[in-house]
Parts: structure tokens; sequence; C-alpha cells
């Protein structure tokens, strides 16, 4: 496609889009006229650009590719650095190698990043970002979404919203932000914050930190040794297998530690209490459901220990 008119030269391999029309309203001499300004056919292209040199202009090596609006579209970008730009509809975004820039913006996307270490962002709507080999960031924003990380040690922040976060192969960190999401993390040292909302965080493998933040949040651990921290709210926490630590302070709520066993530690705030482990322990209750801690407000049972023998060398305070 030759545009002599327009000073540029594009080889080969490009996608016709068609013609641009814009209407507007021009007023001069106090009247208002309606104004129609049209291009010609234009496209999107992965070829050889060449530009005029008197324009001024240098080409990059970052590819950019916006959708028109309103439609549902699908871009793609290729080996190098992208930047693609999605519209108002429900769009497709693929990024392929290098590291690329998606964006969503309106709409129910797609986001797709690829090979590169990516950062993709889905905007408004219900999206879907998956970020592919290398150490992606993966942004949801408002919406219901769905995130996952893939390859690489990622960020996932689902924001607003009732989010869905899988971190995948490397050590991830997920963020639900503000909703009921749920946060799954993968087979290494991965990092899970609910933040505000009743969440479900789950770590899988390796030794994972969870967080439950505001909410009655519900915290596995996995098969490592793992840090479990329910913050605000009355939470439910499960240790599963090897020796996990579990976090109890102040204003912390009614918690539950499901599967606590001889191997597991329990850090105290010193906001708590102020005395030793042992007057600790012989201030706590043997319930019908357990042990319990009972700090005026806040509360921790150890669901189904049924006494307390030894149980101050399971204890620690921060």
């Amino acid at each position: 496609m030759n545009s002599p008119g327009h000073k540029a030269n594009i080889l080969g391999n490009y996608d016709l889009i068609g013609v641009g029309v814009v209407i507007g309203a021009y007023t001069t001499g106090g009247t208002t006229y309606t104004t129609v300004a049209a291009t010609q056919n234009f496209g999107w292209t992965t070829g050889q650009v060449d530009l005029d040199p008197g324009l001024g202009l240098t080409a990059s090596q970052t590819a950019s590719k916006t959708a028109p609006p309103p439609g549902n579209q699908i871009l793609k970008g290729n080996a190098t650095a992208d930047i693609l730009k999605g519209g108002a509809g429900h769009d497709v975004l693929k990024g392929f190698g290098g590291n690329d820039v998606l964006k969503g913006g309106a709409g129910n996307d797609a986001l797709i990043g690829g090979g590169g270490s990516d950062a993709l962002v889905g905007g408004a709507g219900n999206d879907r970002g998956f970020g592919g080999a290398g150490d992606d960031k993966v942004l949801g924003n408002a919406g219901n979404d769905f995130l996952q990380g893939q390859g690489g040690s990622d960020l996932l922040n689902g924001g607003g919203g009732d989010d869905a976060l899988i971190g995948g192969g490397g050590d991830d960190t997920l963020i639900g932000g503000a909703g009921d999401d749920k946060l799954l993390g993968g087979g290494r040292n991965d990092v899970l914050n609910g933040g505000p909302g009743n969440d479900i965080l789950q770590g899988h493998a390796g030794a994972d930190r969870l967080y439950g933040g505001g909410g009655d949040d519900l915290l596995i651990g996995g098969g490592g040794k793992d840090r479990l921290d329910g913050g605000g709210g009355n939470d439910k926490l499960v240790g599963g297998g090897n020796a996990d630590t579990f976090v109890f302070g102040k204003f912390y709520g009614n918690d539950t530690i499901l599967d606590f066993e001889n191997a597991d530690l329990i850090e105290f705030h010193r906001s708590l209490w102020s005395g030793s482990a042992r007057s600790l322990v012989d201030a706590a209750r043997v319930t019908g459901d357990g042990v319990l801690f009972e700090f005026g407000g806040d509360s921790l049972l150890l669901l189904g220990v049924r006494n307390t023998d030894g149980l101050e060398d399971n204890i620690s305070f921060i």
C-alpha cells in the first residue's frame, strides 16, 4: 500500500481497516455548520514502514495499536515490545514476544501477554488476563476479573470486584483488592493478600505467606511451611501439611485454626499479652470445641485440641 500524499510507504503484510469519518460542529460569525472529515483507507501492519525524511519522524522498535470504537476487536503484537489498547467493546489483545503493554479499556476483554515480561491492565468490565512466560504485572481494575500469571514470578492485582487470581510457576504476589476474591498460589513461594472482603486464599505448594485482610476469610496454606495471618474479621485458618505459623493480634476478631498440629507455631502480638507463654496457656480455656484463647473482644480457637499440655512450646510473641 503506497500513500504518496501522506508520505508513508508500507510494504505488504497489512490489515485494511477502512475509511475513517469524523462529524462535528464548526461555528463562525454566529452561524454553526456541520463538518465532515474523512480519511482514505488505512491499515495496521507488521511489515516495514518507510517514512519521508522531510517529516522529521523516526521509526521505533515499539509497535502501537489502538482499537477503533466501538466494536469487538482482535489486536495482535509481534516479537518486539508492543503497546496494544482496546476500545469500548469486548476486545482480545495478544502481545506475543517482547515486553508488551496491553490495556483493555472498557468492555469484557481478554489480555494475553505472551513471551516477555508484560504489563496487562484490564480496565472497566469483567476481564481475563494471562501473563504467559516472563515476570508479568497483571491488573484487573474494576469488574469481576480472572487473572493468571502462568510462567515467571508475577504480580497479580484484582482491584475492585469479586476476582479470581491464579499464580502459576514462579514466586508470585497475588492481591485480591476490594470484593470477595479467590486467590490460588502455585508451585513456588507465593504471597497472597486478600484485602477487604470475604476472601478464599490457598497457597498450594511452597512456603507461602497468606494475609486475609479485612472480612471473614478462609486461608489454606498447602504443602509447604506457610505463614497465615487472617487480619481483621472472623477467619478460618488451615495450615495444611508441614510446620506452619499462625499469626494473631489485636482487633483480629474471632479466628479458628482448623488443623493445629504439634509442629505448628502461633505468633501472638505483644499488644494482646504482656506475660509469658506459660501464663498465656494457663489463661486459656479447654472447651467442647478445643482450646480457646480470649482477649476481650478477640479470640483464637484451636479446633479439636483437647488439652494444653506442652502448648507453651508452640507459642511466641512478636
